[in-house]
């Protein structure tokens, strides 16, 4: 027969109750914070602040699990024309992502890419250097100086996002659970 211990009110914002459970034999068989379950193997087990559901996961978790990556490599040979010309040969490699819904939603959060912006840049010191050609064109200066301006601009954004906003995000993202039940996502403190 379980007992109950003692229900005591903690000023942590996230431990606002705890209760023990203990068998027979005074052994502990359960305990539980609000937000939080221990089971008899003392793991940490969250509880859906909406639905109070015990099935819950780690975002990383559920990445992980719905996320399988492939790659297939085949080659082929062919003789044209009934064996008139010479032997053609092919190879061709795929590689591919699938992933679940779970695993969609559960995504960590992407770092911004660098490729377009410089790409950008790059072709706007091209019109650049075609403004100064033999003759001064102002339209190639002008476009050339929005181009190097504006994916400028994209560029040093994408930049201060990846060195300051992302950590952060991420940071979250890794104590974020799901609730299997309900679908929501919340934050973890435990």
């Amino acid at each position: 027969m379980a007992t109950s211990g003692e229900a005591y009110r903690n000023r942590a914002p996230f431990l606002a109750e705890y209760h023990v459970e203990y068998d027979s034999k005074n052994t502990m068989i359960s305990g539980h914070l609000t937000g939080v379950r221990i089971n008899k193997r003392m793991e940490l087990l969250m509880n859906c602040p909406s639905c109070s559901s015990g099935e819950t996961q780690r975002l990383e978790v559920i990445y992980e699990q719905g996320t399988s990556h492939s790659s297939a490599t085949s080659r082929t040979r062919v003789r044209p024309f009934m064996g008139i010309l010479p032997m053609a040969m092919a190879k061709t490699k795929t590689t591919g992502v699938t992933m679940s819904k779970a695993a969609q939603k559960a995504a960590p959060p992407a770092k911004m890419l660098y490729k377009v912006p410089i790409i950008g840049v790059v072709v706007g010191f091209v019109l650049l250097g075609n403004a100064f050609g033999s003759r001064v064109n102002s339209t190639w200066l002008v476009l050339g100086l929005v181009a190097v301006g504006a994916f400028g601009w994209l560029l040093v954004r994408r930049i201060r996002y990846n060195m300051k906003e992302w950590p952060g995000s991420y940071a979250v993202w890794e104590k974020s659970w799901m609730c299997n039940k309900c679908g929501n996502i919340f934050r973890g403190e435990a």
